[in-house]
């Protein structure tokens, strides 16, 4: 189950899911306060961080999570398996627009005209680059289907 390299792909996407959970995706500065985005939502990072926008970020990676570790365990059902990874990849497409689009309306709503920065952090790119484990593992799957198919086909 895990020697397969498939199933390693996406073991790394569920650590790497689970540290976006540890870091910020955004943050920006509107009129010298400091915003955050985490997997809670919008931060307002003043003397004490309080919740500014609350956003269930944390529900979608949650469910990525178990998608993920579900493809793990199909290794018998490798058609299951193909079908929970693309699940997952496009829940994880779909939390990846949510959390860009969610941060930058809330951005653009405080900020007006303003010439202030939004700037992308580590857990964005740490989010965004599970891309290419899922689709790694996908492919994995698809070749070991492939094998397996062609070694039927000889006996």
């Amino acid at each position: 189950m895990i020697q397969r390299i498939q199933s390693l792909y996406f073991l790394i996407a569920v650590a790497l899911l689970a540290l976006s959970f540890a870091s910020s995706y955004f943050s920006f500065k509107i009129d010298d306060i400091s915003y955050d985005v985490t997997y809670q939502g919008v931060n307002k990072l003043l003397n004490n961080v309080t919740t500014e926008k609350k956003l269930m970020f944390w529900l979608p990676i949650t469910l990525q999570i178990l998608a993920l570790i579900a493809t793990i365990l199909l290794f018998k059902n490798r058609k299951m398996q193909v079908t929970m990874g693309w699940l997952s990849f496009f829940l994880n497409l779909g939390t990846t627009a949510w959390i860009y689009f969610a941060a930058n309306s809330f951005f653009t709503s405080q900020a007006g005209n303003t010439g202030s920065d939004f700037v992308l952090e580590m857990g964005f790119f740490v989010h965004a680059s599970v891309f290419l484990f899922i689709f790694l593992g996908i492919q994995g799957v698809r070749k070991d289907k492939k094998l397996i198919d062609s070694l039927n086909r000889l006996r």
